[in-house]
């Protein structure tokens, strides 16, 4: 069973939002921790919330642009999670015409 963890801004609904994959419980579990614990020793570097909504769902709010945050968390102070989770850009703002999987044509014979 995945995990997810939805990234977005506080600024603008209009930036890019994100969506986290783990692949276990444990992992996710590790990850929200030193997140946590990377808001505690820096409370205002960053600037950003997070917080556990379910065991299969976390949600993290920062004041900068999220792709900046997770690219400067994953290569720095979480640099151990890098190849334990997916990080995916959603489609799921006007004008961002990216969709994740193309259009599917099905011809009957």
């Amino acid at each position: 069973m995945p995990f997810y963890i939805y990234v977005t801004t506080r600024q603008n609904n209009r930036i890019a939002r994100y969506m986290g994959t783990f692949p276990d419980e444990s992992t996710v579990d590790q990850w929200y921790n030193d997140v946590c614990k990377l808001k505690e020793s820096n409370p205002g570097v960053g600037k950003f919330s997070i917080e556990k909504v379910s065991p299969e769902w976390y949600t993290l709010e920062t004041s900068d642009d999220a792709i900046s945050f997770i690219d400067n968390v994953q290569e720095n102070e979480l640099k151990k999670y890098k190849s334990k989770c997916f990080w995916l850009l959603l489609n799921d703002v006007g004008g961002r015409d990216m969709p994740i999987i193309p259009k599917q044509t099905f011809l009957s014979k």
